[in-house]
């Protein structure tokens, strides 16, 4: 075999006896089938051992080449592996490509509707549609637990008893909810997951059959109160975290009269409401197709046959993983386009390092080409040694692509499903390693190309000087030229993204919110039953717990609302104006309600406009009134709305309420949602009351007085959990995690693309400047002053520069209209914003090209012409 190798080497590059230069090559042609793939293989093998071996000659350039192309992979391995766990990766359950989504939809467009089923279509699903092998209905359900140190909240599900076996995941203890366990009168059962198992119970393996006490209180429901405290027997114990299942805590039975109606805990039924969500798995024949064909024909009889309740809502299905990662594809889509600029700007990068270096390696080319090797081979030996590059590179991208993994999860925002399956997979590697080969044929096939021209043996033999030796310096010149307009391009691009995220984002935490946000603590406290069982004694003892807040020694103010700032609104459709006739439901009469203790508003520093604030006096037994904020007072009241009436829809609230105040609009839902209509009314006139939240505005810092807030609550009600104790400010930032989040990554995409235009840009210039030695030694001799050559050099390349920003900002006009969804209060073609990339820009290019520029001042006409 050495002699064989060689053979090869001795043919491939020294003359052969016969003095037959393609030899070799001719040879390699007559070879067939098994050995010519032999031959192929061994050849590859011998280029990428000759390429490591001019690598390890080069180091310093093979480092920046390894570290430009690895910055790039990196950044496209850690995005991809969140794109691909988000969208496309299967879920981990048994055969999850056939699990789907139900949903009825609104074909007529209303305000605050949802994508929940009614029991009537669900009935009818079921009955009429033959596609499906099961389907199981399920409803969110928040839990008090009691009994277990302190009350805790929990999340869960109120799900059907083919719940577990239409997602194919069995308990690893005990036995999941069976159809027999929702029927009415049954002993009430509950299922528990893994980490409450582990956190609450310390896996104790005798859990099964014991008693715990719960307090359950359906999503969907707005009451807080008369659920009761139930005793329920845990009967299993489902494995850690199945997705979609793992946001729950445990899981109770739905509960079902005896004709297969479905009733809420409070024992009503909602067979006509649209409250319960659905999954069902395909049969194996079916495809999503066929499903909601049958879908909408069921959805058009129920339309015919019951237009009271019916009318206007379809029915569709969704694949499964495609509802939980659907709200991400675009930022994801948008992500991935961003770090696929920054591979091109490395790929682009690199290239022109290659071909700025080129001008070396002619001797070597040309002696090749001369002793018989076709330009065939060179191009192959060539890119063989790009191709190694590459490769090495993509290990080094693999290893900053793990590294981005845990940034990743660091950084996104809070909810983002399937962070945790995040991971350095199969899948995720393969994609690593065809970029990488992409990569090292993109930058490799230019240079390969330019460099293995016909024109070189003849430039070769005239000593590097003539016609044909000036016509391949101008074309590799040329394409130099190019490369580097390229690269000022794409980095430009990439930072006007960034830069227009970074504005988008100040704009949105500097937006006015309507109040003030610092030293406040909030915290959700949800009442027990025991005292909440009935309306009145629970607004006394909302009351009573607020009293005793309010007598802490640093507390300034407080207050208990329906829901805090930056939450899901509680709304009614519409507002009736006294002396104004009723109109239809639209999207422009939606206005939100919430029910408020006196206080709330100096708590908050929400400014009073004109009228009152409530007071203790405003409660059942007074006159119904309520508060409007400004945009309210616009929309109904020609913003003089003291004194005026309105009232809400028979079965929501008051039919007649006397406005005492009006206070300045606030943006409660996210602060990127111009303010809605609101009004305000007194807890103590409520109907009923929702979850409620404690707002607590300190004069010390807030967290300091965390624990003594809640003793004081448990003081009046021992069984009333606290959660999401938080201070606003963190609220805030949540609620802007997702434009944070954004801004971030295309930051540090175009810090790299701005980093990697910095190395191409130096690497032409300074390569320029080393093959001009003897063309400066000359313009020097014949009395050319240092200043001139500065000029000379820095010139040419600022006018690349100028003609790179130009191109740039065609580009960008052209693209980041694509991130018009993802700015806050500016355009994608905001002047300041292009005018600052493209100064930043030019100041970079700059500083890139005085470093070699200074080099070429620095040269010795003398000792240039004596090495010429």
């Amino acid at each position: 075999m050495k002699l064989t190798w060689l053979s090869r080497w001795n043919i491939l590059f020294r003359p052969s006896t016969n003095h037959d230069p393609n030899r070799y090559e001719t040879k390699s042609r007559g070879l067939g089938g098994k050995h010519a793939r032999l031959h192929l293989l061994e050849t590859a093998a011998q280029d990428l051992r000759f390429g490591a071996r001019i690598l390890r000659k080069n180091t310093g350039f093979a480092a920046i080449v390894v570290l430009a192309l690895g910055l790039g992979i990196g950044a496209n391995t850690a995005i991809f592996s969140a794109t691909y766990t988000i969208l496309l990766k299967a879920l981990p359950y048994p055969d999850s490509g056939r699990l789907v989504a139900l949903e009825a939809s609104r074909t007529a467009p209303i305000p605050f509707h949802t994508n929940y089923l009614s029991t009537a279509e669900l009935d009818a699903v079921v009955a009429q549609t033959s596609d499906f092998a099961q389907t199981a209905e399920y409803d969110q359900a928040a839990f008090t637990l009691t009994g277990h140190g302190e009350p805790e909240s929990l999340t869960g599900m109120q799900v059907s008893g083919a719940f577990f076996s239409t997602y194919g995941v069995p308990p690893i203890l005990g036995r999941p909810i069976l159809p027999a366990d929702a029927q009415s009168g049954h002993e009430q059962v509950a299922v528990l997951s893994d980490e409450l198992w582990r956190d609450h119970f310390g896996s104790d393996p005798k859990i099964l059959g014991k008693e715990i006490t719960l307090s359950v209180q359906p999503v969907t429901l707005l009451f807080n109160h008369a659920l009761g405290n139930k005793e329920y027997t845990v009967i299993g114990v489902m494995p850690p975290r199945p997705h979609f299942l793992s946001d729950a805590d445990l899981w109770i039975p739905l509960v079902y009269t005896s004709d297969g109606k479905y009733i809420d805990m409070m024992g009503h039924s909602l067979r006509g409401k649209h409250s319960i969500s659905a999954v069902a798995r395909l049969k194996e024949s079916a495809t999503l197709q066929q499903v909601n064909t049958q879908l909408h024909t069921v959805a058009s009889r129920l339309a015919a046959e019951y237009p009271a309740t019916d009318k206007d809502w379809d029915l569709n299905a969704e694949l499964l993983r495609n509802e939980i990662g659907g709200d991400y594809t675009t930022g994801l889509l948008l992500l991935l386009g961003a770090v696929s600029f920054v591979l091109l700007l490395a790929c682009v990068a690199v290239s022109s390092l290659l071909i700025a270096r080129s001008w070396s390696r002619q001797p070597e080319i040309a002696i090749r080409e001369t002793l018989g090797a076709t330009r065939w081979r060179l191009v192959r030996q060539l890119l063989s040694e790009s191709i190694l590059l590459a490769l090495i590179a993509g290990f080094f991208g693999a290893l900053l692509g793990f590294w981005g993994m845990n940034l990743l999860r660091v950084l996104a925002p809070p909810g983002t499903p399937r962070l945790d399956e995040v991971s350095l997979n199969g899948p995720v590697l393969a994609y690593t390693l065809a970029i990488s080969l992409i990569a090292g044929i993109l930058f490799g096939l230019a240079p390969a190309l330019q460099l293995t021209r016909p024109e070189l043996g003849v430039a070769l033999k005239e000593g590097g000087t003539g016609v044909f030796a000036s016509v391949f310096s101008h074309r590799l010149r040329r394409l130099r030229t190019l490369l580097v307009v390229w690269e000022i391009s794409i980095a430009f691009v990439l930072l006007v993204g960034s830069g227009l995220a970074i504005r988008s984002f100040n704009n949105l935490i500097h937006e006015k919110l309507g109040y003030r946000l610092n030293h406040i603590l909030t915290m959700y406290v949800r009442f027990s039953s025991s005292t909440c069982a009935k309306l009145d004694p629970c607004k006394t003892t909302i009351h009573e717990a607020l009293e005793r807040v309010q007598a802490l020694p640093s507390v300034q103010s407080a207050a208990i609302t329906g829901v805090r700032p930056f939450s899901i609104a509680l709304a009614v459709p519409i507002v009736n104006v006294e002396g104004k006739p009723n109109s239809i439901p639209s999207a422009n009469s939606q206005t939100e309600y919430e029910p408020i203790t006196p206080g709330y508003f100096r708590t908050l520093d929400v400014p009073l406009l004109a009228g009152r604030e409530f007071t203790d006096a405003d409660d059942q037994n007074s006159t119904s009134v309520a508060i409007v904020n400004e945009a309210m007072a616009r929309r109904d009241f020609a913003g003089r709305p003291i004194g005026k009436h309105f009232g809400l829809p028979i079965g929501l609230g008051p039919t007649s309420l006397e406005i005492i105040g009006e206070v300045a609009s606030t943006r409660d839902i996210n602060p990127s949602r111009s303010p809605l209509p609101a009004f305000y009314i007194p807890i103590a006139q409520a109907r009923f009351i929702p979850k409620t939240s404690l707002i607590v505005r300190t004069a010390t810092n807030p967290a300091a007085i965390a624990s003594a807030v809640r003793e004081q609550v448990w003081a009046v009600d021992k069984n009333a959990p606290i959660s999401n104790l938080e201070t606003m400010e963190q609220v805030m930032s949540d609620k802007v995690a997702q434009p944070r989040f954004s801004a971030i990554l295309l930051t540090l995409f175009g810090g790299v693309g701005l980093l990697l235009a910095l190395i191409g840009v130096y690497g032409v210039i300074s390569y320029s400047v080393s093959q001009r030695t003897h063309e400066l030694g000359v313009r020097m001799a014949l009395g050319a002053q240092p200043r001139d050559i500065l000029r000379m050099v820095l010139g040419e390349g600022m006018l690349l520069t100028i003609i790179g920003i130009g191109t740039g900002i065609v580009g960008a006009l052209a693209l980041t209209r694509f991130l018009r969804s993802l700015l806050f209060e500016i355009t994608p073609t905001d002047p300041l914003t292009f005018v600052g990339v493209a100064v930043l820009v030019a100041a970079v290019a700059f500083a890139a090209c005085y470093v070699p520029s200074r080099r070429a001042v620095r040269v010795d006409p003398v000792v240039a012409l004596r090495h010429e």
